[in-house]
Protein backbone atom coordinates (compact mmCIF):
# COMPACT_ATOMS: atom_id res chain seq x y z
CA UNK A 1 0.00 0.00 0.00
CA UNK A 2 3.02 2.47 0.97
CA UNK A 3 4.94 1.35 -1.76
CA UNK A 4 1.44 2.48 -4.63
CA UNK A 5 1.25 5.61 -2.91
CA UNK A 6 5.07 6.31 -3.22
CA UNK A 7 4.59 5.35 -7.17
CA UNK A 8 1.64 7.09 -7.53
CA UNK A 9 4.00 10.55 -5.80
CA UNK A 10 6.44 9.58 -7.91
CA UNK A 11 4.89 9.57 -11.13
CA UNK A 12 2.80 12.66 -10.21
CA UNK A 13 5.74 14.55 -9.80
CA UNK A 14 7.26 13.59 -12.97
CA UNK A 15 3.82 14.52 -14.73
CA UNK A 16 4.56 18.25 -13.39
CA UNK A 17 7.79 18.79 -13.90
CA UNK A 18 7.74 17.45 -17.78
CA UNK A 19 4.95 19.96 -17.78
CA UNK A 20 6.82 22.62 -16.48
CA UNK A 21 9.85 22.01 -18.69
CA UNK A 22 7.56 21.84 -21.88
CA UNK A 23 6.04 25.38 -20.54
CA UNK A 24 9.06 26.85 -19.77
CA UNK A 25 10.82 26.38 -23.46
CA UNK A 26 7.68 26.14 -25.07
CA UNK A 27 7.71 29.79 -24.83
CA UNK A 28 8.88 32.69 -26.94
CA UNK A 29 10.17 36.22 -25.65
CA UNK A 30 8.21 38.74 -27.50
CA UNK A 31 9.92 40.63 -30.11
CA UNK A 32 11.63 43.53 -28.58
CA UNK A 33 10.04 46.89 -29.44
CA UNK A 34 11.83 49.43 -31.91
CA UNK A 35 13.35 52.21 -30.64
CA UNK A 36 13.69 56.02 -31.77
CA UNK A 37 16.25 58.59 -30.06
CA UNK A 38 17.28 61.87 -31.17
CA UNK A 39 20.66 62.96 -31.22
CA UNK A 40 20.69 65.70 -29.10
CA UNK A 41 23.13 69.15 -29.34
CA UNK A 42 23.84 72.36 -28.07
CA UNK A 43 20.49 74.64 -28.93
CA UNK A 44 18.99 72.48 -30.59
CA UNK A 45 15.80 74.01 -32.35
CA UNK A 46 13.82 70.94 -32.94
CA UNK A 47 12.11 68.47 -30.41
CA UNK A 48 10.56 65.55 -31.08
CA UNK A 49 6.97 66.22 -30.00
CA UNK A 50 5.75 62.86 -30.88
CA UNK A 51 5.97 59.39 -32.58
CA UNK A 52 3.38 57.12 -34.32
CA UNK A 53 2.78 54.01 -35.95
CA UNK A 54 7.17 52.99 -34.56
CA UNK A 55 5.18 49.63 -33.40
CA UNK A 56 3.36 48.94 -36.43
CA UNK A 57 3.96 45.92 -38.89
CA UNK A 58 4.06 48.09 -41.67
CA UNK A 59 6.06 51.25 -39.87
CA UNK A 60 8.33 51.66 -43.17
CA UNK A 61 5.27 53.44 -44.66
CA UNK A 62 3.27 54.48 -41.70
CA UNK A 63 5.92 55.99 -39.47
CA UNK A 64 5.66 59.38 -38.52
CA UNK A 65 7.86 61.58 -36.67
CA UNK A 66 6.69 64.97 -34.99
CA UNK A 67 8.83 67.75 -34.40
CA UNK A 68 8.31 71.18 -32.57
CA UNK A 69 10.68 74.05 -33.42
CA UNK A 70 11.46 75.02 -29.86
CA UNK A 71 13.48 77.67 -31.17
CA UNK A 72 12.51 81.82 -31.52
CA UNK A 73 13.08 81.65 -35.21
CA UNK A 74 11.10 80.18 -38.32
CA UNK A 75 12.79 77.83 -39.74
CA UNK A 76 12.84 77.08 -43.59
CA UNK A 77 14.68 74.05 -44.21
CA UNK A 78 15.01 71.12 -42.17
CA UNK A 79 17.57 68.12 -43.68
CA UNK A 80 17.61 65.31 -41.42
CA UNK A 81 18.69 61.28 -41.37
CA UNK A 82 17.41 58.53 -39.51
CA UNK A 83 20.33 55.54 -39.39
CA UNK A 84 19.81 52.09 -38.32
CA UNK A 85 23.02 51.17 -36.01
CA UNK A 86 22.08 47.44 -35.80
CA UNK A 87 22.00 47.10 -39.43
CA UNK A 88 24.98 44.60 -40.59
CA UNK A 89 26.23 47.75 -43.18
CA UNK A 90 26.02 51.55 -42.62
CA UNK A 91 22.08 52.34 -43.42
CA UNK A 92 19.98 54.99 -43.28
CA UNK A 93 17.24 57.37 -44.99
CA UNK A 94 16.94 60.99 -45.09
CA UNK A 95 13.98 63.13 -44.88
CA UNK A 96 13.80 66.90 -46.05
CA UNK A 97 11.37 69.65 -45.22
CA UNK A 98 11.43 73.29 -47.08
CA UNK A 99 12.61 74.38 -50.25
CA UNK A 100 15.60 72.71 -51.69
CA UNK A 101 17.10 75.95 -52.28
CA UNK A 102 17.50 76.81 -48.51
CA UNK A 103 19.78 73.60 -47.98
CA UNK A 104 22.00 76.18 -48.26
CA UNK A 105 22.33 78.26 -44.71
CA UNK A 106 23.88 81.01 -46.31
CA UNK A 107 21.25 81.70 -48.50
CA UNK A 108 18.57 84.23 -47.84
CA UNK A 109 14.95 82.69 -47.75
CA UNK A 110 11.75 84.79 -49.23
CA UNK A 111 9.24 85.57 -47.13
CA UNK A 112 6.73 82.78 -48.86
CA UNK A 113 8.92 79.59 -49.05
CA UNK A 114 7.81 77.32 -47.20
CA UNK A 115 8.42 77.29 -43.24
CA UNK A 116 7.88 76.26 -39.91
CA UNK A 117 7.28 79.14 -37.21
CA UNK A 118 8.12 79.11 -33.32
CA UNK A 119 6.00 76.62 -31.25
CA UNK A 120 4.64 74.69 -34.91
CA UNK A 121 5.24 71.17 -35.89
CA UNK A 122 6.47 69.56 -39.06
CA UNK A 123 5.75 65.84 -39.49
CA UNK A 124 8.93 63.81 -41.23
CA UNK A 125 7.41 60.89 -43.30
CA UNK A 126 9.68 58.16 -44.73
CA UNK A 127 9.57 58.72 -48.85
CA UNK A 128 7.91 56.37 -50.98
CA UNK A 129 11.05 55.47 -52.71
CA UNK A 130 12.28 53.79 -49.53
CA UNK A 131 9.24 51.43 -48.81
CA UNK A 132 9.93 48.20 -50.39
CA UNK A 133 13.59 48.15 -49.82
CA UNK A 134 12.94 48.41 -45.69
CA UNK A 135 9.71 46.61 -45.61
CA UNK A 136 12.13 43.68 -47.41
CA UNK A 137 14.91 44.12 -45.16
CA UNK A 138 12.54 44.15 -42.40
CA UNK A 139 10.72 41.00 -42.90
CA UNK A 140 14.29 39.11 -43.73
CA UNK A 141 15.90 40.73 -40.51
CA UNK A 142 13.66 42.70 -38.16
CA UNK A 143 16.55 42.68 -35.05
CA UNK A 144 18.37 45.64 -37.48
CA UNK A 145 15.47 47.73 -37.47
CA UNK A 146 15.11 47.40 -33.68
CA UNK A 147 16.68 50.60 -33.21
CA UNK A 148 16.45 53.91 -34.67
CA UNK A 149 18.49 56.87 -34.60
CA UNK A 150 17.22 60.42 -35.94
CA UNK A 151 19.35 63.50 -36.22
CA UNK A 152 19.32 66.72 -37.69
CA UNK A 153 22.15 67.39 -40.95
CA UNK A 154 20.73 70.90 -41.88
CA UNK A 155 18.03 73.29 -40.50
CA UNK A 156 18.07 76.77 -42.29
CA UNK A 157 16.35 79.77 -40.24
CA UNK A 158 16.50 81.57 -43.81
CA UNK A 159 17.98 84.93 -42.23
CA UNK A 160 21.73 82.82 -42.98
CA UNK A 161 21.76 81.57 -39.53
CA UNK A 162 21.55 77.61 -38.68
CA UNK A 163 23.09 74.63 -38.24
CA UNK A 164 25.07 72.03 -40.30
CA UNK A 165 26.12 68.88 -38.72
CA UNK A 166 25.10 69.33 -35.90
CA UNK A 167 27.07 73.12 -35.41
CA UNK A 168 25.74 76.77 -35.71
CA UNK A 169 26.70 78.56 -38.68
CA UNK A 170 26.15 82.35 -38.86
CA UNK A 171 27.19 83.97 -43.08
CA UNK A 172 25.72 87.11 -41.92
CA UNK A 173 28.86 88.82 -41.74
CA UNK A 174 30.17 87.21 -45.34
CA UNK A 175 29.58 88.87 -48.37
CA UNK A 176 26.40 87.94 -49.73
CA UNK A 177 26.19 85.38 -52.34
CA UNK A 178 26.43 86.97 -56.13
CA UNK A 179 23.01 85.47 -57.01
CA UNK A 180 20.72 85.99 -53.45
CA UNK A 181 18.67 82.91 -55.25
CA UNK A 182 20.77 80.18 -55.03
CA UNK A 183 20.17 77.50 -58.46
CA UNK A 184 19.05 74.38 -56.49
CA UNK A 185 21.30 71.50 -56.34
CA UNK A 186 19.25 69.45 -58.66
CA UNK A 187 20.25 72.01 -61.52
CA UNK A 188 23.81 72.21 -60.78
CA UNK A 189 24.26 68.85 -60.83
CA UNK A 190 24.57 67.47 -64.47
CA UNK A 191 23.09 64.24 -64.08
CA UNK A 192 22.40 61.14 -61.64
CA UNK A 193 25.31 59.02 -62.39
CA UNK A 194 25.31 55.15 -61.62
CA UNK A 195 28.82 53.41 -61.12
CA UNK A 196 28.59 49.73 -61.71
CA UNK A 197 30.95 47.82 -58.66
CA UNK A 198 29.86 44.30 -59.23
CA UNK A 199 33.57 42.45 -59.11
CA UNK A 200 34.37 41.07 -62.31
CA UNK A 201 34.64 37.29 -61.04
CA UNK A 202 30.71 37.68 -60.65
CA UNK A 203 29.54 35.57 -63.75
CA UNK A 204 26.89 38.14 -64.88
CA UNK A 205 26.69 41.29 -66.74
CA UNK A 206 24.33 43.99 -66.27
CA UNK A 207 23.17 46.47 -69.09
CA UNK A 208 20.47 49.09 -68.77
CA UNK A 209 18.18 50.04 -71.60
CA UNK A 210 18.60 53.48 -73.15
CA UNK A 211 15.45 54.61 -72.52
CA UNK A 212 15.71 53.68 -68.70
CA UNK A 213 19.28 55.45 -68.89
CA UNK A 214 17.77 58.46 -70.42
CA UNK A 215 15.03 58.44 -67.78
CA UNK A 216 17.19 57.82 -64.94
CA UNK A 217 18.88 60.37 -65.77
CA UNK A 218 16.84 63.03 -66.29
CA UNK A 219 16.47 64.84 -62.90
CA UNK A 220 13.16 66.26 -63.68
CA UNK A 221 11.86 62.72 -63.72
CA UNK A 222 9.67 62.09 -60.31
CA UNK A 223 8.98 58.20 -61.26
CA UNK A 224 13.02 57.27 -62.10
CA UNK A 225 13.00 55.39 -59.20
CA UNK A 226 9.84 53.39 -59.35
CA UNK A 227 10.68 52.75 -63.63
CA UNK A 228 14.05 52.05 -62.85
CA UNK A 229 15.51 48.27 -64.37
CA UNK A 230 18.49 46.54 -64.57
CA UNK A 231 18.96 43.56 -66.99
CA UNK A 232 20.82 40.84 -65.56
CA UNK A 233 22.79 38.46 -68.18
CA UNK A 234 23.95 35.47 -66.85
CA UNK A 235 27.71 34.78 -68.34
CA UNK A 236 28.09 31.53 -66.61
CA UNK A 237 27.33 27.73 -67.71
CA UNK A 238 25.06 26.89 -65.13
CA UNK A 239 21.65 28.49 -64.08
CA UNK A 240 21.53 31.38 -61.65
CA UNK A 241 18.37 30.88 -58.82
CA UNK A 242 19.12 33.70 -56.56
CA UNK A 243 21.03 37.31 -56.88
CA UNK A 244 20.91 40.12 -54.19
CA UNK A 245 22.24 43.36 -55.17
CA UNK A 246 22.68 47.07 -52.20
CA UNK A 247 21.97 50.37 -54.21
CA UNK A 248 23.49 52.87 -52.88
CA UNK A 249 22.20 56.10 -53.18
CA UNK A 250 24.34 59.25 -52.20
CA UNK A 251 22.67 62.41 -51.22
CA UNK A 252 23.68 66.11 -51.68
CA UNK A 253 25.33 65.58 -48.33
CA UNK A 254 27.11 62.90 -49.55
CA UNK A 255 25.62 60.80 -46.71
CA UNK A 256 24.11 57.44 -48.38
CA UNK A 257 21.34 55.13 -47.81
CA UNK A 258 20.05 52.49 -49.83
CA UNK A 259 17.84 49.40 -50.54
CA UNK A 260 18.11 46.08 -51.80
CA UNK A 261 17.56 44.42 -55.14
CA UNK A 262 17.03 41.04 -55.14
CA UNK A 263 15.85 38.16 -57.78
CA UNK A 264 14.77 34.84 -56.88
CA UNK A 265 13.12 33.36 -53.97
CA UNK A 266 14.28 34.03 -49.83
Amino acid sequence: MDRSRWYFKAAFCICICVTCAISVFGRQDPPQPRMLTLRQFKDMPLQIQNVRNLQSANWSTDLEIELKNVSSKPIYFVLAYLDFPNHSTPSGIWFEFGSRSNIQVQRLAKADDPHIDPGQTLVLRIAEQFWAGLRIQDQNSPEMFRKLDLHLGVVSFGDRTGFEVERASDYRSNPPPVEEVVEPIEQRRPSRSLNNKIPDKVPIKVTIRPEIEKAFNDLDNQNWLRDFEIEITNTSDKPIYFLEFWLTMRDPMDRQGGFWLRYGSC
